[in-house]
């Protein structure tokens, strides 16, 4: 099984063909061709033959697809050794309260990564492949797993392209030091969908960018780049939004949704203000015998329209 042509196909797929035909046997799946497995696996499977050998080396390639690695892209060498060792992991107990909780409601992650953020504590190391894992099934989920990988986590997230949003990768094709660039150069869709990606990760630094290029980007860019906001949404978005009330109706429309969906914010505020001066409350009676007390709003419209 060391020999032969290498097919082209990811790790996990690798991983499935051997295990099929370790179960079903290679005749059957009619393939005889091998897969390249990190010489670390090589030398584990060196004394097996057969079925044991093909379930060893899948079992082998499984743990370096949970490590990160992508072993036939990964020249001899080539990969970056990890970080040293300066994060605050928190205990492996922790780690497997993590992925137990990720397994039965992965609704609560969030508020137990924060959590875990707010302590300055980093996800264990063991835990690390199930944490990055839950970014790729649920983008809402990143900015808080990014916010606890530490260094050893991001050096993790590098070795994997799917993990590549731990690694400060915002976006497929996109290195991570030439965002502001690109930004300048893509176009509409692929500058929202850029946008979505960084405020996961970082709502300051993609708030940042639409500020960067604002008076010469056209109404309906603008009106766009607004709605990306509602991912982390904050009242330090509250400055710019108020600038994009002053342009078209589509900017408007959206900067003020948002604007009303943040309680301290001006527009909020201005909009209390509005309506307690055109709404007065009254007490009323209610018919039959018991005549229950009741409470009428009553609104009296603005003469004009504001």
């Amino acid at each position: 099984m060391s020999g032969g042509a290498v097919r082209d196909v990811s790790p996990l797929e690798a991983q499935r063909r051997l295990a099929a035909a370790a179960v079903l046997g290679a005749e059957r799946l009619g393939t005889t061709a091998a897969f390249v497995l990190p010489g670390p696996v090589m030398v584990a499977v060196g004394g097996l033959e057969g079925p044991a050998w093909l379930l060893a080396a899948a079992a082998g390639l499984g743990q370096f697809i949970a490590g990160g690695a992508l072993p036939q892209r990964v020249a001899d060498g080539a990969m970056p050794a990890a970080p040293s060792d300066d994060d605050r992991p928190a205990s492996g107990a922790v780690g497997g309260l993590l992925l137990r909780a990720a397994r039965e409601d992965a609704r609560v992650m969030p508020e137990c990564l924060g959590r875990l953020a707010a302590l300055g504590l980093t996800v264990p190391f063991g835990a690390l492949p199930g944490v990055l894992d839950l970014g790729v099934r649920s983008r809402s989920i990143r900015r808080p797993v990014h916010l606890v990988l530490g260094s050893r986590g991001r050096w993790l997230a590098s070795l994997n392209p799917d993990w590549a949003y731990g690694a400060g990768v915002v976006h497929r094709g996109v290195p991570p030091g030439d965002t502001e660039r690109w930004w300048e150069t893509a176009g509409r869709e692929e500058r929202v969908e850029l946008l979505r990606v960084v405020r996961e990760a970082d709502p300051a630094r993609a708030r940042g960018l639409v500020e960067s290029t604002w008076e010469q980007d056209a109404s309906a860019d603008r009106a766009r780049f607004v709605e990306a906001f509602r991912i982390g949404l904050s009242m330090d978005d509250e400055a710019l939004l108020e600038r994009a009330l002053d342009g078209r109706q589509a900017e408007r429309v959206a900067a003020a949704e948002l604007l009303s969906a943040l309680p301290e914010s001006a527009l909020a505020r201005r909009m209390v203000e509005r309506a307690l001066a055109i709404v007065s409350v009254r007490s009323a009676l209610g018919g039959g015998l018991r005549r229950r007390k009741g409470v009428v709003l009553e609104a009296s419209p603005p003469e004009a329209p504001d």
